[in-house]
């Protein structure tokens, strides 16, 4: 199966299903199964063995007792995963997950009952991933407002693309602009390193326009060679109330906006106070000069169907939690799988983020999903990259394994 070895706690009171799933696990190639019938006895073994790689128990036949294992598990640091299986009930089924999520552990499958040995065999080729390989998470930088102003002026801000995709082939339909910056100190920095600092320096608007111009430009040039592709620029909603900054901002997009240049502002940080009329009237400003309008993140904090209701959207980027859970959360399916139906109902454009495998491209064609954004289709491209990528299209058909 793979070079590591896994250890296991099997935690079973049937014998009979627990000398099954001792075959199928040394089958799998786990060096060590230590086995408990009772919660009791469980928790025995967490305290006496050393740290073990996956814990498998019977949350149905368990109920509340393996609570208390999973909980005894990570206070102690023994377990690096856990297995469920049993037959509970759906809703219960998300509760946990989400729990053991949240308390810090790397994986959590539906594992059957009685185990299954195919979703066993999934679950550790997963697993098959050395703790010390995992991507850390960006290093944060401290950055000052002179440098950001520099960087505006000096123009070390860089944009890129990040493509929506048509579902059933692949294509690229549209992009979302974002920014790098090439910083002289720290390197090459993504957007979530230096928004922040962006933001306490008060350059939010300024970087925002200067996002605006450097992908309106690259948008011309791509339509003047004869390739179309939409464009999205991210803001957030207080952003809104800055006339000078919606206006000078409108102003770049106003001689653009033509039949052949489709461009959206797409919302965020849309919060759950009651939007002012101010905010309102320049929404409305937007859709009446030909310009599209979106909310990113939907389904999350305040980006909600009361806002969908009320303000005049036509286009939805689906939070990308959703589909990343779907394969294995039928209430994250669910979502997915209404949500596209209700956005072919209300005519609003939707795009399902967190393409990340083939089994999620899958998932999305057969729900009848029309856009995909994600690593699977393309990670952010440079205008360059955009360009050869529009003159020479990639397919990318689902796959339907057997």
């Amino acid at each position: 199966m793979s070079d590591i070895k896994p250890t296991v706690l099997l935690v079973e009171s049937h014998g009979f299903q627990r000398a099954i799933a001792v075959q199928m696990l040394s089958q799998l190639g786990c060096s060590c199964v230590y086995q408990a019938q009772t919660s009791e006895q469980a928790l025995q073994l967490l305290r006496e063995h050393q740290p073990i790689d996956v814990l498998v128990c019977n949350v149905d036949v368990l109920g509340v007792g393996a609570l208390r294992i999973i909980q005894e598990a990570v206070t102690r640091k023994r377990v690096r995963a856990v297995l469920i299986g049993g037959g509970i009930e759906p809703e219960v089924r998300t509760g946990l997950y989400q729990w053991v999520s949240m308390l810090g552990l790397e994986y959590l499958v539906d594992a059957g009952s009685p185990l299954d040995f195919n979703r066993l065999q999934r679950f550790f080729e997963a697993l098959n991933t050395p703790r010390g390989a995992l991507v850390p998470a960006p290093a944060k930088v401290r950055i000052g407002r002179v440098e950001v102003q520099a960087a505006i002026a000096g123009g070390q801000f860089e944009v890129c693309f990040l493509p929506r995709c048509t579902v059933a082939d692949g294509r690229i339909r549209s992009v979302d602009a974002q920014l790098s910056w090439q910083h002289p100190r720290h390197g090459l920095l993504a957007m979530p390193q230096f928004c922040p600092a962006v933001e306490r320096a008060g350059l939010g608007n300024a970087l925002l326009l200067y996002m605006a111009e450097q992908a309106v430009e690259v948008q011309q040039q791509l339509a003047q060679a004869g390739l179309q592709v939409g464009l999205s620029l991210g803001m957030r909603l207080e952003q809104l109330g800055h006339q000078p900054l919606m206006n000078e901002l409108l102003g770049i997009l106003r001689g653009h906006l033509t039949g052949k240049h489709r461009v959206a502002l797409e919302l965020s940080h849309v919060g759950l106070a009651r939007p002012k009329a101010e905010y309102l009237e320049t929404l409305l400003r937007v859709r009446l000069m030909g310009c599209d309008l979106g909310m990113q993140g939907f389904g999350f904090g305040g980006a909600s169907l009361q806002r969908l209701c009320q303000w005049p959207i036509n286009q939805l980027r689906l939070a990308s939690p959703f589909l990343l859970e779907a394969p294995h959360q039928s209430r994250h399916l669910a979502v997915v799988q209404h949500m596209s139906v209700a956005a072919r109902t209300l005519g609003i454009e939707l795009t399902v983020a967190g393409v990340q495998s083939a089994v999620h491209h899958l998932l999305l064609f057969d729900l009848g999903c029309l856009r995909g954004q994600g690593d699977y289709f393309a990670k952010p491209l440079s205008a360059d990259a955009l360009r050869e990528r529009l003159q020479q299209p990639k397919t990318l058909q689902p796959i339907r394994r057997e």
